[in-house]
């Protein structure tokens, strides 16, 4: 009898150790890389997406015979918006003999499309293995983001990409009884950033208005929209309308910050209330 008992809880005990298992091993989950694999020679197919929300995605990528790359993400980009797209080493990689670089395309042939690099503006992703590109255009297009190391020896690296859209969004500007809109825009990088701001007039049907300028590195820029004199170069608009606004420029996320405030069409021009002009997304 006492056999008997043993021999029950014995087998009692491996079953539930069998089961400890089999949860622990369900716990052990790998996040898997977002690389499709095709061979080098074969066409610029843009796929898979990638959001234009700043989350990130990881992935790997090498040159060289037998190399993984360059590698190729669909993009959507809309019409009057300004983007960011960002590449770099998550770990240390030693050595590192090459940088990465990114660059946009159109269609299956990959033909280039123009950018600008900022991978040395803060926050820099220089000397290392990343890189940084910044775009905005007048028409949306499906871009091909293309992923590329610059490393021939056939290193392979693992890195994260994302992509934002970088535009500041103010949901309404008014110039009803005695209010105008005063925009503050400031550059909070070391190097020189450009954009432009476009104002909507929805009580006109959507007529725009635009002012575009660059900001020296800490400069700040001030545009009024308003009914009058106090406005500023483009930005006059008539009286009792309303709309929004936006402001694309070229550069990191988060390099140009933007402060609204209704203020008095009348003298003195003081503040009459804060509003919002800040991006749709955040880098995360």
């Amino acid at each position: 009898m006492r056999a008997k008992i043993l021999v029950a809880f014995c087998l009692l005990l491996i079953s539930a150790s069998a089961v400890g298992q089999a949860k622990a091993d369900n716990k052990d989950t790998r996040v898997l890389p977002l690389k499709a694999h095709r061979p080098p020679s074969e066409p610029c197919v843009d796929d898979p997406i990638l959001p234009t929300d700043g989350s990130s995605a990881q992935d790997y990528v090498s040159t060289g015979t037998g190399g993984t790359g360059p590698n190729y993400y669909l993009v959507h980009a809309k019409a009057g918006h300004s983007y960011s797209a960002e590449m770099w080493a998550p770990t240390s990689q030693n050595p590192v003999t090459g940088s990465a670089q990114l660059g946009l395309a159109l269609g299956t042939s990959c033909s280039t499309v123009s950018t600008s690099d900022f991978a040395q503006v803060d926050p820099e992703l220089s000397n290392s293995f990343g890189d940084r590109i910044s775009w905005r255009f007048q028409n949306g297009h499906d871009f091909t983001l293309v992923a590329s190391s610059l490393d021939l020896s056939g290193n392979l690296y693992q890195y994260y990409i994302r992509v934002t859209d970088t535009t500041l969004w103010n949901a309404n500007w008014s110039t009803y009884s005695t209010l105008a809109m005063q925009y503050d825009f400031t550059n909070v990088t070391a190097a020189t950033l450009s954009g432009e701001l476009t104002v909507t007039d929805v009580t006109a049907g959507d007529t725009t208005y635009t002012s575009s300028f660059s900001l020296a590195p800490g400069q700040q820029v001030t545009r009024i929209v308003a009914a009058n004199g106090i406005a500023s170069l483009g930005l006059l608009v008539p009286a009792n309308h309303q709309g929004y606004a936006s402001f694309a420029f070229l550069g990191p996320a988060g390099g140009i910050v933007a402060d609204a405030n209704f203020i008095n069409n009348t003298a003195p021009n003081v503040p009459v209330a804060p509003s919002k002009f800040e991006p749709r997304f955040f880098p995360h």
